[in-house]
């Protein structure tokens, strides 16, 4: 039993639709939509973009610094203000004492005598007063504490000794019909009114000065002079304590933006980034070299290739054009830039073969294409066909990786015309060397036969002849003969 032949249609490969025809991007330098040349100073660009940032860095610390001023000195301020009027009520507080005092005087419920072991005074020079003094109305001491006929050692005259100068409160003591006029004064301690009315923050923050017109410090909670270089701030303690100043020094010392860590660091980033700079600059110089080689090597290539009568295409392991020389782009008809880029179904094949070219591309791509080489037919774009003979390679990397194939196409389209035109030319050879011999066969065929017809002629002719000369032949016999 032989096979029958398949008669089923044979199964057409899926062709894909055909990307529009596009030139890929190439890179460029862009900006605001314009092309900018890479020029040869492009190694000093980090050096140029560096030094802005530091620039900015600086005016950044600048402002920093200047901010910072502003804030302490704002602090210093509100500080300031607030310790004077802490100090300013700490006084009045006294002044009203005082006046109780005096109101205890007025009222005779004090004498000179108990003056000094009155609750009030006591209290007073415990807490920072110094001495208090009653005066009469010619100015007699009526009462003073404490007393300096004491011993030194009694407890009582020591009481309100204090290291430092000293400011005076007075309270006047209006006369009357059953009592005399006069004053109280009390003198205290402005160190001791500094330590018990600065609060230890504002202390461990600031050294505290009270100064006269004259610079003088009337009392301090530190020792020694201000520093030219600490921030400073005064306010006037008027009314309560004429010509005298409550300054304020800071302890904070702001360091100049110029002698910060940050611009320690960008003084080290801009040597380093300057010997960086010099290095790249050598380094682009060696590389401008390098390219301006290859771009010699490149253009002597490119002209080789243009001038090559052998088309070449690259594509990359999905199919896609990477590269077409001039001839096989002049052999279908289009650009370089036209074809760089596409995917499968190409351009140029023929249409009414897109199934047998999509086998063909799928068969090269699983690398089993014929070694020596295949004959494909593609459309012209002016729609002409054109015979070609391609062989393709593996393309390989500098790391002998594959990543496409490359192609050698070879336009045969003349050589199939002469091809062509030869057998059409051996077929009428052929067809005149067939009549030629038939031409002698028929010649020969005919001077063969003419032997014998000949001879039956002459033959016939003698027949006739001697049959004629005889009177009892059959006139039907002679007819025949004849004839």
């Amino acid at each position: 039993m032989t096979d029958q032949p398949d008669s089923s249609p044979a199964p057409s490969v899926r062709v894909p639709p055909r990307p529009a025809l596009a030139v890929p991007p190439r890179p460029r330098l862009s900006l605001w939509g314009s092309r900018i040349a890479l020029m040869p100073s492009l190694w000093a660009w980090p050096l140029v973009l560096s030094m802005l940032l530091v620039a900015g860095v600086m005016i950044w610390l600048r402002a920093r610094e200047v901010s910072d001023l502003e804030s302490q000195r704002a602090d210093m301020i509100s500080d300031a203000l607030s310790l004077e009027a802490q100090i300013t009520n700490r006084l009045d507080d006294e002044t009203g004492k005082l006046r109780v005092l005096a109101d205890d005087i007025q009222s005779r419920a004090l004498t000179p005598d108990g003056f000094a072991r009155h609750a009030l005074v006591l209290d007073g020079l415990r807490r920072f007063w110094v001495s208090v003094t009653w005066l009469g109305d010619d100015g007699q001491i009526m009462g003073h504490v404490p007393d300096d006929s004491l011993p030194a050692r009694d407890a009582l005259r020591n009481m309100g000794e204090e290291a430092g100068m000293a400011g005076h409160l007075s309270v006047a003591l209006p006369g009357g019909a059953d009592h005399p006029g006069g004053m109280l004064v009390a003198r205290y301690s402005a160190g001791a009114l500094l330590r018990q009315k600065v609060p230890w923050w504002l202390a461990a923050k600031y050294d505290i000065r009270l100064v006269d017109e004259s610079d003088e410090v009337i009392a301090s909670t530190v020792d020694g002079p201000r520093r030219p270089t600490q921030a400073w701030y005064r306010v006037s303690m008027a009314p309560t304590l004429p010509n005298a100043w409550l300054e304020l020094t800071s302890r904070e010392r702001i360091t100049p933006w110029w002698r910060t860590m940050p611009m320690a660091l960008m003084g080290g980033f801009v040597l380093l980034l300057g010997g960086a700079s010099f290095m790249l600059r050598r380094q682009m110089q060696s590389v401008s070299r390098a390219e301006e080689a290859w771009r010699t090597e490149a253009a002597w290539r490119s002209a080789m290739e243009d001038s090559l009568a052998v088309g070449i295409r690259a594509r990359d392991l999905q199919g896609r054009l990477v590269y077409v020389n001039k001839t096989m782009a002049d052999m279908v008809g289009y650009q370089p830039d036209e074809l760089i880029g596409l995917m499968p179904p190409m351009p140029y094949w023929a249409p009414h073969e897109l199934d047998q070219s999509m086998s063909r591309h799928l068969r090269n791509m699983a690398g089993k294409a014929p070694r020596d080489g295949y004959e494909s037919r593609w459309q012209h774009r002016d729609g002409r066909l054109v015979e070609v003979m391609v062989f393709e390679a593996p393309l390989v990397d500098a790391k002998g990786l594959q990543i496409g194939w490359m192609a050698s196409v070879l336009n045969i389209t003349e050589r199939k015309r002469m091809e062509e035109r030869e057998r059409k030319q051996l077929e009428t050879m052929a067809h005149h060397a067939r009549l030629t011999m038939l031409g002698e066969v028929a010649s020969t065929l005919a001077h063969e036969l003419n032997q014998p017809l000949t001879a039956i002629a002459s033959y016939n002719a003698g027949l006739v002849n001697a049959l004629g000369a005889r009177d009892d032949m059959d006139p039907m016999v002679m007819k025949a003969l004849k004839t």
